[in-house]
């Protein structure tokens, strides 16, 4: 991350070749999320025109992300919050100076969502 927040994009591609299967054999999906992430993001900052699809695969593994889970990255980092909403049409409600949904909003969300119609009208 350190590479890639300082612009040394060559040397993050570099360092994650290098690191590539200790990374997958020890961070569980969810941090492997943010991996994929900044390796997507390198390899756009160095991609030619040509090359417009060298991040795809990185990227294909984030498109079921859900909006809002690279929030805690992407707030203070603007190109990245950019290409997050971009490359993956995720609306960045940080921008808007909403909070990252905290592990309680999450749980209520997702009890909303399971829940019939019928039923959360009643609540």
């Amino acid at each position: 991350m350190i590479h890639c927040r300082a612009g040394r994009f060559e040397r993050a591609l570099r360092h994650y070749d290098d690191c590539w299967q200790r990374l997958e054999s020890n961070l569980f999906v969810r941090t492997m999320h943010e991996v994929w992430l900044l390796r997507a993001f390198a390899a756009t900052k160095l991609s030619t025109p040509r090359d417009a699809a060298a991040a795809e695969p990185w990227l294909r593994l984030l498109r079921g992300s859900a909006p809002g889970s690279f929030a805690w990255i992407t707030r203070h980092w603007p190109e990245l919050a950019a290409f997050v909403d971009h490359e993956l049409g995720h609306e960045l409600g940080h921008e808007l100076g909403a909070e990252a949904p905290q592990a309680g909003d999450r749980a209520e969300a997702s009890t909303a969502s399971t829940t019939s119609p019928a039923i959360a009208s009643d609540r």
